[in-house]
């Protein structure tokens, strides 16, 4: 977890019953991360971006809603592992 750039966050929306990966950190999140001291700066993508639809899609949504966990590589077990935000 030292690299803030090897954690993905992972999104769940309850919308759509649908698991989302998003794309993993810049390196301008990376710099304003301290993984250390247990925090991590993202900027979510666009939900068009999110959803892989048009934005057209979600004109009917006033607010959606995501359950957050963050995908972190273990080096020791070679692995992944999930941390519920």
């Amino acid at each position: 977890m030292d690299n803030a750039q090897s954690n993905i966050p992972v999104l769940y929306s309850d919308d759509f019953q649908k698991e989302l990966s998003c794309p993993p950190l810049t390196e301008d999140d990376a710099f304003n991360s301290n993984p250390n001291l247990g925090f991590i700066t993202y900027r979510l993508p666009s939900i068009s971006t999110l959803f892989g639809l048009p934005k057209g899609m979600f004109d009917n949504y006033n607010q959606m809603t995501f359950d957050l966990k963050i995908k972190i590589f273990d080096d020791l077990a070679q692995d992944y592992y999930y941390l519920n935000c």
